[in-house]
C-alpha cells in the first residue's frame, strides 16, 4: 500500500509535491458530477481547508460507482499535484 499524504502536507509544503504522484485518504465533503468528469472536495481532517479532486471518464473504469459516492464517504485516491495557480489552492 502506498504512503498516505495528508492535505496538511499539501498545502504546507505545496512546491515540493506539485507534479507529484500522492495517495491521500479522507470523507467526502462535496462531490459534483459533470458527465464527463467529477470534482471531490476531500477532508483528512488535518487542515481546515479540503483538497479538491478531479476525476475523469476515460480515466476510471468505476467511474460511475465513484459518482454515486455520497458525502460522509471515505476514500482513498491516488493521483498527481497538478498546479492551478488562478484557483484559491495551489494545486
Amino acid at each position: 500500500m502506498k504512503e498516505n499524504t495528508t492535505v496538511r502536507a499539501l498545502y504546507r509544503l505545496a512546491e515540493q509535491y506539485m507534479d507529484q504522484k500522492v495517495t491521500v485518504s479522507g470523507w467526502i465533503r462535496t462531490l459534483r458530477d459533470q458527465k464527463q468528469f467529477g470534482f471531490i472536495s476531500l477532508n483528512d481532517g488535518t487542515f481546515f481547508s479540503p483538497l479538491q479532486i478531479v476525476f475523469n471518464r476515460d480515466q476510471l473504469a468505476n467511474y460511475d460507482e465513484i459518482a454515486r459516492l455520497g458525502t460522509g464517504s471515505a476514500i482513498i485516491a491516488t493521483g498527481r499535484i497538478v498546479p492551478t495557480p488562478s484557483a484559491r489552492q495551489p494545486f
